[in-house]
């Protein structure tokens, strides 16, 4: 398999962790721009108006 090969016995273990890791940052920033209060949210509806 190439992940085995590619990092040692510790590949599968990183390639998810770093995976999952992306998805939450993601859904964190997501959801940052759509609460009011979040400064994500406050400079993205400042561009708006």
């Amino acid at each position: 398999m190439l992940h085995e090969d590619f990092l040692g016995p510790w590949g599968l273990l990183i390639v998810i962790v770093v995976g999952v890791g992306l998805i939450l940052i993601a859904l964190l920033l997501f959801v940052c721009f759509l609460m009011p209060g979040c400064i994500g949210y406050e400079c993205f509806g400042k561009q708006r108006k």
